[in-house]
């Protein structure tokens, strides 16, 4: 059950995480016997890992903002793309699953996924700036702070 939270009709609400008001994000509950698909820790749990993906990519994104923008760190930008790329395909991937045969619908979770696809491709392959942040593995892995806020040799790819 959705820790209680019934829509009008006496069943369990719309699937998503309690305590969030209006539209609950997340697949139209329903097709779960009288819960709704939040009621399933597998479920919950796959959301749960999505939301880390994004915790991850914004703390990723927080401390290379600076080496990006102010540096032209070509190598943190690399590495903030592919992270992205990751995270969008990682979490769209999951959200399609959940819609099911409703997120082929025009305009639908499919759609969205597609269209997010070209994100790993737009401003270089994912496995072209791989490449690049693999150049770099040992500058990277000498750097404990990430490379947020810290001045060092430039890297191979930033104009000097």
């Amino acid at each position: 059950m959705a820790r209680g939270r019934r829509a009008a009709h006496g069943r369990p609400a719309a699937g998503g995480p309690p305590g969030r008001s209006g539209h609950a994000p997340g697949p139209p509950a329903g097709a779960h016997g009288e819960g709704s698909l939040w009621d399933l820790e597998s479920v919950r749990q796959r959301f749960a890992v999505c939301l880390v993906r994004v915790r991850e990519l914004r703390a990723l994104t927080d401390a290379s903002a600076e080496s990006v923008a102010a540096r032209y760190d070509t190598v943190a930008g690399a590495t903030l793309k592919a992270a992205a790329g990751a995270t969008v395909g990682h979490v769209l991937g999951e959200c399609a699953q959940l819609w099911g045969a409703a997120g082929f619908a025009s305009g639908g979770m499919q759609d969205i996924r597609a269209q997010a696809a070209l994100f790993g491709i737009g401003g270089g392959a994912t496995e072209v700036v791989l490449g690049l942040v693999a150049e770099d593995a040992e500058r990277i892995l000498a750097d404990p702070a990430g490379g947020a806020g810290v001045a060092g040799p430039a890297p191979s790819g930033s104009p000097q």
